[in-house]
Parts: C-alpha cells; structure tokens; sequence
C-alpha cells in the first residue's frame, strides 16, 4: 500500500473487515494484506475480487471509497460515504447548468484552463530542451485566443481537439527510447505508452469521482461532457486541467526505464494492455504522485490530490451562489 492507497488485483481475492484492520485474503484463503483502515483513503478494485458486507459499512459510512475497474483498468464505478444529502446544493447545479449560457461559460473555463496547463506544460518543456517546441507554443496561445469566439459546445470541443493533438506531438519527443508512440490513440490503446496514459486517467478519474461525490454535487451532470448514461461528466470536466499530470508521470517513469516492453502484451487485434502482475506498480507511482505537490516550483502548494478537492469546492461555492464568477474554480491554473 502506497500513500493511502490500497490497490487488489488478485482475481478471487476477498477483503475483510478486522477489528481495525482491513485484510486481503487470497483465494486459498492466505493473507496477504493486513493494513490499518484508517491508513486507507482509497481502495481499487480490479476484476474479480470480492468486498465483503462489513468493508462495504465501512466504505458507506467513513471510508475508504471503494473503486471497481476491470482486469484492463477500465473504470466501472465507486462505493463512498455520502457526507448529507444536499438537495437544495443540487437544485443550483442543475438551474444554473440547465441554461444555455451558463453551460457554455462553465465549459468554455475548463478548456482555457486546460489549454492554459499545456502551454505551462509544453514552454517548461522547450526550457529544458533549450528550445524546439516554439511552433507549438504559438499553436496553443492561438488556440486560446479562439475561444472566446465559440459560441457552441462543440464549438469548444473543437478547438480542445486540436490543441491537444499538436500538445501530443510535442509531447512523444520527450521520450528517451522509441515506443512507438505518435500521438493519443484509445479504445484500445495501441502502444505501451498509450496503455500507461489510459490507465493513469482512469486513476485521475477515479479520484475526481470521489471528490465530486463527496462535495455532494451530481457527479454525472457536467459542462463541457455531454450528459451520458454511466459517465461522470462533471467528474471528466473538472479533471481536464489536471491530465497533465499523467502525462508527466509516464514519461518519468518510462525514461527512468521503471516500465519496459514485457510489462505490457498485445493483443491480436493490436491493443496493447500492461500485463497484470505490473499494476501494483502503477498504482504505487500513482498514488505518491497523488501527495506530491501539484507544481513541483512550489512545494508548499497544496497535493495533486487537495487541488482537485480545492477546485470541487470551489465549484460547489460557485454552484450555491449564482452571483458567482464560474471562472472563479479555475483561478488555480490562472
């Protein structure tokens, strides 16, 4: 377990409620795991493991959130506390989000603070190569600057779509060693490089979902994200300009040489996964990233993961007063 975070991916594994102690039991029933509960902020679950009825009290009523994916890392859902159910929060949420010019507001401040961490991202980037990404630098500031003259939702998606492609194209040159990778390609990810970004935003969804959740906002009524059955558009919207962070965690890594290729398999079809002994590690890094400070330049600024908890409440400030500016949750990326 790393930084509060409890990863299981032993297929018939089965967690248990202890007294005080959450423990992990193999299949044959062995220990594996023994940790204190109040240790754990989180616990992901990948594929076949079981939660028993005490974990699961535990979950609802303090904690930890309790996060279901796949065997492959895709996102199922999430079991947490529910800190008071705030119906008069909501009605704001859906008043101000169901007008038309509000949505497009909220929206067009989530991309320009995504575009915003890029171009941070990418001029940091140019500094340390002396040089060499100045094209795309000029891309992005254009791209912000055309905000401001869309006047749809998918207006701003277009413009998002674009500048992340040339960001992408920036970023395959930080690599020390060719993984064949030549820009984001997902569902399914045809590069190992493309199967550690994947995942990775699949944990920073995760996250977001739970600090959305816990904010008692409507995880799944968003701006930027159209309303989809099953998919937390608000949770997606507000962790755009946090992507970034992903980004830099798997170049680290894989320049570091923490990964290589037999980590990952591929399949016939040509998607490319990591194979499943290799998680742990993935989350392990993860999750420290999560307690690191977000901007590395100011390490008494608050973690990755108390940003974007900031931000939500934020948000939820905004939400409730309807007097306030929406830009006012983006002023962190400012």
């Amino acid at each position: 377990m790393d930084a509060g975070v409890l990863s299981v991916d032993l297929q018939g594994a089965s967690i248990h409620r202890v007294g005080g102690r959450l423990r992990v039991q193999g299949p044959d029933g062995v220990v594996r795991v023994e940790v204190p509960a109040f240790k754990v902020r989180s616990i992901w679950l990948f594929g076949s493991v079981e939660v028993t009825n005490p974990v699961l009290r535990l979950a609802l009523s303090e904690g930890p959130v309790l996060h279901f994916l796949t065997r492959t890392g895709k996102y199922r859902g999430c079991v947490g506390p529910e800190p008071g159910h705030r119906g008069a929060l909501r009605m704001c949420q859906y008043r101000r989000l169901r007008r038309p010019s509000s949505r497009l507001t909220m929206a067009r401040e989530v991309v320009a603070a995504k575009l915003r961490t890029l171009l941070t991202r990418v001029r940091s980037w140019s500094r340390n190569r002396q040089g060499g990404m100045v094209g795309t630098i000029q891309y992005l500031v254009a791209a912000a600057d055309q905000l401001v003259e869309q006047t749809t939702i998918d207006g701003l998606m277009g413009v998002e779509g674009a500048a992340s492609r040339e960001y992408f194209q920036a970023y395959g040159r930080l690599f020390t060693f060719d993984w064949g990778f030549s820009g984001r390609n997902r569902r399914p990810p045809r590069d190992p490089v493309n199967a550690l970004l994947s995942l990775g935003y699949t944990l920073l969804y995760s996250e977001m979902v739970a600090a959305v959740q816990l904010s008692c906002l409507d995880p799944y009524l968003g701006a930027l994200h159209q309303v989809q059955d099953g998919r937390c558009s608000l949770a997606l919207d507000v962790m755009e300009p946090f992507r970034w962070v992903v980004d830099e965690l798997v170049v680290s890594k894989m320049n570091l040489a923490t990964f290589t290729a037999g980590d990952f398999r591929q399949e016939a079809d040509g998607a490319v996964f990591l194979q499943p002994e290799v998680l742990p590690r993935v989350i392990a890094a993860f999750g420290e990233r999560m307690v690191a400070p977000l901007f590395a330049g100011d390490p008494k600024g608050p973690t990755v993961r108390a940003a974007m908890r900031q931000v939500v409440k934020t948000l939820r400030g905004v939400f409730l007063h309807q007097d306030r500016d929406i830009a006012d949750a983006f002023r962190l990326f400012a």
